[in-house]
């Protein structure tokens, strides 16, 4: 497996929302999870899905959080996207 790019919308559309009377950070409404395979790094600059996610980060610097992680770091992207979506929830 190459690569794999999952993206997980994180806002609730058409839902009334009361604010919390401080948010510190509002998270993006899309979380994008890049995987790179083989001995590739997170942050080597010369594959093409490190390339995209800095792109996507360039283009949509509020809108989209992007995280890249190593195939064999699932654990990893899976804790992050919990933390994500536990932070994000407390904040609705």
């Amino acid at each position: 497996m190459r690569s794999l790019v999952a993206f997980l919308a994180l806002g609730q559309a058409g839902r009334a929302q009361s604010a919390p009377a401080t948010i510190v950070r509002p998270m993006p409404p899309v979380m994008v999870i890049g995987f790179v395979g083989g001995f590739i790094r997170h942050d080597n600059l010369a594959d093409s899905e490190v390339q995209l996610a800095a792109r996507l980060r360039q283009a949509y610097p509020l809108r989209v959080q992007v995280e890249i992680f190593e195939s064999y770091h699932r654990g990893r992207a899976q804790k992050r996207v919990r933390e994500v979506l536990d932070t994000t929830m407390t904040e609705i």
